[in-house]
Formats: C-alpha cells, sequence, structure tokens
C-alpha cells in the first residue's frame, strides 16, 4: 500500500478519477504475467468470480483441484482461457494499478507439484544461500536501515 503522502491523491490533494487510478490492457494480447488472468499473488477478484472459479475447479479437476495453491492457480488459468467460466468471456481485458501497490516477492515454500525455479537456484537445483528467506530478510532490513539513515541525515540537515 503506497505511504499516505503518496496515495491516490492529484497534484492539489484531491481524489484522483478512477481512470487515472487504473490501467487496463487486453490480456490476450499479452505474454505471460500479462496473460494470466488467475494469479494468487496479489490480485483482487469479484467475489461472485471466486464464487464461480471454485466451482467449476472442483466440477473439472475434484475437491483436490483446489487443495493446494499451485493447483488452484494453474487449474484456474486454464478454465479461464479455456472460456469455462463466465468471467473469461465477459471481457478480455484486465486492469493492474496505475502506480506501484504490492511488491510480491516470491518464496514459493509450498512450491511441490510443479518443476518452477526461483531466483538464485543453482545450475543442479540447490538453492543458493542468498535467496534464503533469511539472507532476503537481512538484505530487505539492511536496506529500511540505511534508507532511514539517509533519512535521519537529510532531515539533520
Amino acid at each position: 500500500v503506497a505511504p499516505p503522502d503518496e496515495g491516490c491523491d492529484g497534484a492539489d490533494g484531491s481524489p484522483e478519477p478512477l481512470e487515472a487510478q487504473w490501467l487496463t490492457y487486453e490480456r490476450t494480447s499479452g505474454e505471460y504475467d500479462w496473460n494470466y488472468p488467475w494469479e494468487l499473488s496479489a490480485s483482487i477478484y469479484r467475489l461472485e468470480d471466486v464464487r464461480e472459479m471454485l466451482a467449476a475447479i472442483r466440477e473439472h479437476f475434484g475437491e483436490e483441484g483446489v487443495d493446494h495453491p499451485n493447483r488452484l492457480e494453474g487449474f484456474g488459468v486454464r478454465l479461464f482461457k479455456q472460456e469455462k467460466v463466465s468471467a473469461a468471456r465477459r471481457t478480455k481485458k484486465c486492469a493492474c494499478a496505475s502506480r506501484p501497490t504490492v511488491v510480491v516477492v516470491t518464496i514459493n515454500r509450498v512450491q511441490s507439484l510443479f518443476d518452477n525455479p526461483v531466483y538464485g537456484q543453482g545450475p543442479s537445483g540447490e538453492s543458493a544461500p542468498e535467496a534464503s528467506p533469511e539472507e532476503l530478510d537481512r538484505a530487505f532490513r539492511a536496506a529500511l536501515r540505511s534508507a532511514a539513515g539517509g533519512a535521519a541525515r537529510t532531515l539533520a540537515a
């Protein structure tokens, strides 16, 4: 979420129109993340679309289709691209925020079903120490301390 001073306000402090806060694109013209209509990392979906998707996954893939995040996402993408849910037939457009609003650092700790290499993986599949959750947390906290120190120096000047 954007800090309070960097929210969705216009230059004069008034709320920006909704059109300025969101960008739309035709997902079927995109590749990879830009045509991945049922991702679960930080997306917003209509409740009725979620209910329909869960029911469709159960209908086509059984209860095990929703028992693991990777299956839930993968089967949902498949059904969406096959237009087996009404949301896929309703529009080919998606929307994204016009400003950065969330950061998702992919550390897929539940990944056990598909070959999905993560950052820092060595050629033999071993995890590189610099990509461990502990090391990423240490680096993130160091960056925060550095940024805070810079802000403190700016305030002191």
